[in-house]
């Protein structure tokens, strides 16, 4: 599961001296102790001339290479390793008696093992029990875990410093190869973050490497990783269901053919994030997960950044590892550290060199790679040369001759593994192109060998007819070609072309290569018109979702206009005329989510329609004869039958609405929008909140709720809708304002961090966890996030004087009259007719 040492202290950050100058020799040798020191720390015992030989301008500057040979002594002493004076002398003769005087010199002092505040295995960290310590860092720990609440169900937790940034990263990453987030949570007592995640099992990338080093690349096959994935499998705390067809896959593939699979599946989840503005920065095998069913998936965006320009905003800071480390982001490090401006851009395509670099190793060779590195095809004559090109081309120095993007290298990956011939390199080797077409086409050369003999031995006469047929067989065999190539694409209808233009053309060829020509067209003819059906379908499917998705997401805005709120009852009236359609054209009642869109549709419109008719009965019997009719096509629903009886009992049908309400508690809420919205109800009913007009159309943390039973039930079925969807906007808001009127403030705080990262640059956000935080009594969180805030909406006046008011309650709560009196003055100067902060400055002013 995730890297053990994978908190920012454990990324090394290296500024190469060579690069521009920029830095002196005492500098990188700084930056290599720090390398050397982690790297013991993670159980690798690396040599000082190891990192030497990697910096080869240190061998002439003595003091910096004698701190770095000190560093290992001191390492060697912490860890009770061998550190005799002769030995160091007979490695390093040159320094022979500078190298004596070091073991004189007292022991550094180094940090001990143990990091404090961490919780240990076996204890309760909020609702998970710890079962094991999968790994740890210089100032995190992973640990393996078990959430009774639901059913025992395992998770990773990651446990960092509350500064990190990784969730707000992987909060807008949904892929199948990126390990996801369920959610995040800070426990400010103890400054620390747990970051929760599935367990998938299985092993990192180095850590299959280092298994099976003793078998040379050239030697092995898909089954051997699979086999060191078992044994990795078999000694883990908890076991996970281990099969699928990624397994299939390996069990069937040869080594080069797994890596290429391995490494496209990393490029399309590079993609992904690259197109959501994420570079990762520390691609490497030990941040590279195969879980237990083999699917490989991206670890680790602690790092992860948005793309670097020259003209742009200079970083804080970034990091990386050095043998995976493209040479531009050696560049900017170096400038970061001498504070000057980047020179040069960062952007995805560091990552497709990392990506290289972890392919060339895992094939073969070794890092760091470099210009003077030989091909792959020169190490493992597994490797051909079209794979080595690829390779090649991914570690170029110069970014402009690497891949334009992720998904170009994706696509070559899978062309060679496909045997296709590639479009991002040349296709240099005409022996492995010969070879390509043999296996895409394993029949064509004995069949066209046959037919030249038959018809020499006819004589010349029918020369002319076989060059015909030979034609007529190689434009049908290009149009299935091009058919297939169209549906792994997913367009169905170039598919169709292409498959009845060579059904017409095979009309042409001899009747053996006729029939086997036709027969294969005509199976994938069946295949795209099939396909281009279900995609028609799913596309239908997908445009009702995302339209009723949006009509959630606007229904559950707090503020609305009456002329906006006319335009989305309009458009559920049209949706849901058009019922009848949909459902023939998407399959109805087979297809779950066109079900469940439809039955959301039928509640909205209901609910809007009641609230904006001028006539209330009249609206309400409408109302109900649209629930009759959802609960007729889609069969009985809690929300449904909640709002049946709300609109009943208006209208004074005191029996029907009884009914629908038994009805509800019998049906209890099943999905998170279920229960979002049983939530929503009892706070519109019962607790009305009405946002100010001042915080950009969103309820405020502090305003009164009419009541509190009503928030701690509403709570509830948000925590309930959480449970199923954790990131899910808002669920998380409503349950902050809830958390926040309860007294629960830690509980806001978490929710609405998870708020602003899903919506970041909403101004209304920040300012509500200012709220929150100044009731905790944390000024310096609470007024960040307001002058957040501020620079976010800067043309929206926003009350500073309520976050200063909660800072003077805490402070007083806690005892610190004079830090109360001056919060209170400042919301006053900001704010003159502030009632409450008048009164409390008032009464602190009469009771000394």
């Amino acid at each position: 599961m995730p890297d053990p040492t994978s908190d920012p202290s454990s990324v090394t950050r290296v500024v190469p001296a060579e690069v521009h100058g920029a830095v002196s020799a005492d500098a990188l040798a700084a930056q290599l102790k720090e390398e050397l020191a982690e790297r013991w720390r993670q159980g690798d015992r690396p040599l000082a001339e190891e990192l030497l030989t990697q910096h080869p301008q240190l061998w002439s500057q003595p003091e910096a290479a004698l701190e770095l040979i000190y560093e290992e002594i001191c390492q060697r002493r912490a860890h009770e390793q061998p550190s005799e004076s002769a030995d160091f002398q007979r490695r390093f003769p040159q320094w022979g008696e500078q190298v004596k005087e070091l073991f004189d010199k007292p022991p550094a002092a180094t940090p001990p093992p143990a990091r404090r505040g961490l919780p240990q295995v076996g204890e309760m960290l909020d609702e998970f029990q710890l079962v094991a310590e999968l790994g740890r860092g210089a100032q995190g720990c992973v640990y393996l875990a078990t959430q009774p609440d639901l059913a025992d169900r395992a998770v990773v937790l990651k446990v960092t410093p509350c500064d990190g940034r990784e969730h707000l990263s992987l909060a807008r990453l949904q892929h199948t190869y990126i390990v996801p987030l369920y959610f995040v949570r800070d426990d400010p007592d103890r400054n620390l973050r747990i970051l929760c995640m599935p367990y998938f099992g299985g092993t990192t990338l180095a850590a299959l490497l280092q298994t099976l080093q003793d078998i040379p690349p050239a030697e092995r096959t898909g089954q051997h990783l699979l086999d060191a994935l078992n044994r990795a499998q078999a000694s883990a705390p908890l076991s996970v269901p281990a099969r699928g067809p990624a397994r299939q896959l390996l069990a069937r593939a040869s080594y080069v053919q797994a890596l290429c699979w391995i490494g496209s599946c990393l490029a399309d989840a590079l993609q992904y994030a690259h197109e959501r503005g994420l570079v990762h920065m520390d691609l490497k095998p030990s941040n590279i997960l195969l879980t237990a069913d083999a699917q490989p998936m991206l670890l680790d965006f602690h790092l992860a950044h948005a793309p670097i320009r020259p003209d742009g905003p200079q970083p804080a800071g970034i990091g990386g590892t050095p043998a995976y480390m493209p040479p531009e982001q050696r560049v900017v490090l170096a400038a970061i550290c001498a504070r000057k401006p980047p020179p040069v851009g960062l952007d995805g395509r560091a990552d497709l060199f990392s990506l290289g670099a972890v392919l060339y190793q895992a094939l073969g060779g070794s890092v760091p790679v470099g210009p003077q590195s030989p091909p792959l095809s020169a190490i493992n004559p597994q490797v051909s040369c079209g794979l080595s090109d690829i390779i090649r081309k991914c570690v170029a120095p110069d970014p402009r001759d690497r891949y334009p993007d992720a998904a170009a290298l994706a696509a070559d990956l899978h062309r060679h593994r496909t045997h296709q011939p590639l479009a991002g390199v040349p296709n240099r080797s005409l022996r492995e192109r010969w070879q390509k077409w043999r296996q895409r086409r394993p029949f064509d050369l004995a069949f066209v060998l046959i037919l030249v003999t038959v018809l020499g031995a006819a004589g010349a006469a029918g020369v002319g007819l076989v060059n015909h047929w030979g034609q007529m067989t190689g434009q049908a065999s290009r149009q299935l070609e091009a058919g297939q190539e169209a549906l792994r694409k997913g367009d169905h209808g170039e598919a169709v072309r292409a498959f009845r233009a060579g059904l017409e053309l095979a009309e042409s060829v001899p009747a053996p290569a006729r029939r086997r020509l036709t027969r294969e067209l005509e199976d994938h003819l069946r295949r795209a018109v099939a396909g281009q059906a279900e995609a028609a379908r799913e596309q239908l499917a997908g445009e009702l979702h995302r339209a009723v998705d949006q009509l959630r997401f606007v229904y559950a805005a707090p503020v609305h206009s009456d002329r906006d709120l006319r335009k989305l009852e309009a458009r559920c009236r049209a949706l849901w005329e058009q019922r009848g359609r949909v459902r023939e054209r998407t399959g109805g009642a087979d297809a779950p989510q066109v079900r469940a869109d439809l039955l959301d549709l039928a509640i909205l419109w209901a609910d809007l329609h009641t609230r904006l008719s001028a006539d209330g009965p009249a609206a309400r019997r409408t109302a109900l004869q649209v629930l009759a009719e959802a609960e007729e096509l889609f069969g009985p629903s809690h929300a449904l039958y909640r709002e049946r009886s709300v609109h009943a009992a208006a209208l004074g049908q005191a029996d029907a609405a009884a009914a629908a309400a038994q009805r509800a508690r019998e049906l209890p809420p099943k999905t998170a929008w279920e229960h979002y919205a049983a939530g929503l109800a009892l706070l519109r009913r019962h607790a009305p909140l009405t946002p100010p007009a001042e915080d950009a159309g969103l309820p405020a943390l502090g305003q009164p709720l009419a009541e509190l039973w009503a928030c701690a039930e509403a709570a509830a079925a948000f925590e309930r809708a959480l449970a199923l969807q954790p990131q899910a906007l808002w669920p998380n808001l409503y349950h902050a304002l809830c958390a926040y009127r309860l007294g629960r403030y830690d509980d806001a705080v978490s929710a609405l961090s998870v708020c602003i990262g899903a919506v970041p640059e909403h101004a209304g956000f920040f300012y509500n966890r200012a709220l929150a935080y100044a009731t905790l009594g944390r000024p310096d969180h609470a007024l960040a996030d307001y002058d957040h805030a501020a620079r976010l909406d800067p043309t929206r006046p926003i009350p500073r004087a309520a976050v200063l008011y909660n800072l003077a309650v805490a402070h007083w709560e806690r005892g610190d009259r004079a830090a109360a009196l001056t919060s209170l003055e400042l919301a006053l100067k900001d704010q003159p007719d502030h009632r409450p902060a008048r009164a409390l400055l008032h009464y602190l002013r009469r009771h000394p």
